[in-house]
């Protein structure tokens, strides 16, 4: 990205035991001294996914709804 700019990423999906949604967590010039996506945007994705969450909340409300769409092969929109 440059030279002392750093963007940490860090992708996950949710729930672990089924995956029904992937997340892309991105920090562009994360600060405090750490940059790796390990240290900055993994706790991001942490927080932003834990049980009541608003993510974890669509992933509750579509999961019925991803399962018959993936058997009927129609398309998602959330």
């Amino acid at each position: 990205y440059g030279f002392k700019h750093y963007q940490s990423t860090f992708i996950g999906v949710v729930p672990a035991e089924q995956p029904a949604l992937s997340v892309y967590v991105m920090i562009d010039e994360p600060g405090g001294g750490a940059y790796t996506g390990g240290t900055t945007a993994a706790p991001a994705f942490s927080i932003s996914t834990a049980p009541g969450s608003p993510i974890s909340w669509i992933v509750r409300r579509s999961a019925s709804r991803i399962s018959a769409e993936v058997r009927t092969g129609s398309m998602l929109t959330l």
